[in-house]
C-alpha cells in the first residue's frame, strides 16, 4: 500500500482529489484518466473508483482542503497549476474587495494591456485582468494581424505578453512587420535578393523592432516554439511556464478553431465549445487578458457586415467572452479605403456603449491610424 494511504480512507482519498481536478476544470473522463495513472489509482477496484468520481463531479460538493493534505499524491506539475490558482476554502469580503478595486483605478492598474489604437482604447479603456476578448471578422479582415499588433504593442511598453499562433509560422509575423517597416518591395524581401545596406537597414530595423521602449535588451515578446495543433492540457501548461518563468499578463491565442484534442466521435461545435470554456477557465483563474481569434461563418457577400451570433460551430463562444470585436473590411473600395477597418464592439461585461470604432491599418509601418 502506497505510503500516507491509510486502507479506511481510500475512497476519501479519492473523492477529494476528484474535488481537486474538478476545481480546476478538467472533465470527469480526464480526472479518471489522471487518477487511474496515479498512486491511487491501483488502490481500489476499477469501478468503485470510477463511481467515487462520478460522486465528485455530480454532488454539489467543492473542493476546499489545504493543499498539504493531498501533496504525495500531486505530481509538480499540478503543484504549481495549484500554486498559481491559490485554491483553498478561503473567502474575502465585499469591502476588502472594494479596496482593491478603488486602488486600481487610483493607480491605474485596473488595466493590464492596451490595444494601442487611441479611439479603440478610449471607448474600451483597455484590457484588464481575468478579460476574455475575443476577435472575430471575415477572412481576410486582418483578425491575426490585429492580434499580434496588441501583443507587440504592449511589449514594446514592458508588458510580457505571449503571441500562440496555430495557423501560420511565427516568423511570418517578424518577416512582415520588418518587410513593412523596411521599404524594400516584398519580393525582393523574401527572396533575400538584398545588398550590403539593405541588409544593414534590416538590421536596424529589426533591432529597433524587438527591443523594449525603456532600452531592454530584449522584447518582452514570447511565442510558442513549435506550430502544430495545441490541446487545452498543453495550452495550460505553456501558460503556467509563461506566467511563472517569464511574468505574461497577455496572451493571445490566433486562433480558436485550431485548437487541437477533438476525438473521431466529437462534434465540431462540442470541441470548440470545450476549447472556449477552458480558455476562459484559465483567463479566469490565473487574473490574466487573454484575447483570441474566431472563424466566422462564410459571409453571403462582401458588404455583409457579420453579428456576433455568426461565429462558426459553438453559441458558446459569443457566452464565454468578455468582449467581442468584429472587424470588418469594404474589399470592394479601392486604394486606402480597403484598409479602413472597422471596429464593431459586440459585447461587454463592462457596460460600455456597443457600437463601431474605425482605423485606417497602413501596411508600410504595420499600424492602425
Amino acid at each position: 500500500m502506497a505510503q500516507g494511504v491509510p486502507s479506511g480512507t481510500r475512497n476519501d482519498t479519492t473523492y477529494t482529489v476528484a474535488l481537486y481536478y474538478r476545481s480546476l476544470g478538467l472533465s470527469e473522463q480526464e480526472t479518471k484518466e489522471k487518477i487511474g495513472e496515479s498512486v491511487l489509482g491501483g488502490q481500489l477496484e476499477d469501478e468503485e473508483r470510477e463511481r467515487t468520481i462520478a460522486s465528485a463531479f455530480r454532488g454539489r460538493k467543492s473542493f476546499g482542503l489545504r493543499d498539504s493534505v493531498l501533496m504525495p499524491y500531486m505530481s509538480k506539475e499540478d503543484t504549481v497549476r495549484w500554486q498559481l490558482a491559490a485554491l483553498d476554502e478561503g473567502y474575502v469580503g465585499v469591502s476588502e474587495v472594494a479596496r482593491e478595486f478603488l486602488n486600481d483605478i487610483r493607480t491605474r492598474k485596473g488595466n493590464i494591456a492596451k490595444y494601442h489604437i487611441p479611439k479603440l482604447d478610449a471607448r474600451l479603456g483597455g484590457l484588464t485582468p481575468g478579460e476574455l476578448l475575443l476577435v472575430g471578422g471575415s477572412t481576410g479582415t486582418g483578425k491575426s494581424e490585429f492580434g499580434f499588433h496588441i501583443a507587440h504593442e504592449n511589449a514594446r511598453r514592458g508588458v510580457p505578453s505571449a503571441f500562440i499562433t496555430l495557423e501560420v509560422s511565427n516568423r511570418d509575423f517578424i518577416a512582415r512587420l520588418v518587410c513593412g517597416r523596411s521599404g524594400i518591395e516584398p519580393h525582393r524581401f523574401w527572396s533575400g535578393d538584398l545588398d550590403h545596406n539593405e541588409h544593414k537597414h534590416v538590421d536596424r530595423i529589426t533591432a529597433d523592432l524587438f527591443s523594449s521602449n525603456d532600452g531592454g535588451s530584449s522584447l518582452p515578446l514570447f511565442f510558442r516554439r513549435k506550430k502544430s495543433l495545441l490541446q487545452i492540457k498543453e495550452l495550460e501548461s505553456l501558460t503556467e511556464s509563461l506566467i511563472v518563468e517569464q511574468h505574461c499578463r497577455l496572451i493571445v491565442i490566433d486562433h480558436l478553431h485550431y485548437m487541437g484534442g477533438k476525438t473521431s466521435t466529437q462534434q465540431e461545435s462540442t470541441h470548440v465549445s470545450h476549447c472556449i470554456r477552458a480558455i476562459n477557465n484559465i483567463c479566469v483563474r490565473y487574473n490574466i487578458a487573454v484575447v483570441v481569434v474566431a472563424h466566422f461563418k462564410k459571409q453571403p457577400d462582401p458588404f455583409h457586415r457579420p453579428t456576433l451570433h455568426e461565429f462558426r460551430d459553438s453559441s458558446a463562444i459569443e457566452q464565454e467572452a468578455s468582449t467581442i470585436l468584429i472587424l470588418w473590411r469594404n474589399f470592394m473600395a479601392k486604394g486606402e479605403e480597403q484598409n479602413r477597418t472597422e471596429f464593431h464592439i459586440a459585447k461587454s461585461r463592462k457596460e460600455i456603449t456597443l457600437g463601431k470604432v474605425e482605423a485606417v491599418f497602413n501596411k508600410t509601418n504595420r499600424q492602425y491610424e
